[in-house]
């Protein structure tokens, strides 16, 4: 699978997606998926040979914290874009017994990249709640 399919896998997963500064001419694009305790992230430069595709899981405070401001980490892996969202689809769900638990401090390259979009004003796609109903007769 290519990277296009893996970006399909997490709209299909329903993360909610971030463009900045716009879905229009993205220069960055961060897909994150909230958990309760935490939230999986992952973050996409148009410019891959140069920046890699970073991907991170971030601990929540009570599912409330800025997930684009992780003071730490308990996993983050960066590659071209296709590795990087398939390893942070493969990791374990949190609250099971392989997940990943250690706290370790977040990396200067996500905390760099994460801060744009915590500074800057961005364009954000969330997915539906429910699925959309079709009108009767359709």
């Amino acid at each position: 699978m290519d990277a296009l399919d893996w970006i399909d896998e997490l709209r299909r997963r329903r993360w909610t997606w971030h463009y900045l500064p716009s879905r229009k001419a993205p220069q960055l694009i961060a897909a994150v998926l909230r958990w309760p305790e935490c939230a999986d992230v992952v973050i996409l430069s148009g410019d891959s040979d140069r920046f890699p595709a970073l991907a991170y899981r971030a601990p929540l405070d009570n599912g409330h914290q800025d997930p684009f401001a992780p003071p730490v980490i308990v996993w983050s892996y960066a590659a071209k874009p296709a590795w990087a969202i398939r390893a942070v689809l493969t990791i374990a769900p949190p609250g099971s017994p392989t997940a990943p638990t250690t706290l370790l401090p977040t990396p200067v390259n996500i905390a760099e990249f994460a801060q744009q979009f915590r500074t800057v004003r961005h364009q954000v796609i969330r997915p539906p709640v429910q699925p959309p109903r079709l009108a009767k007769g359709a």
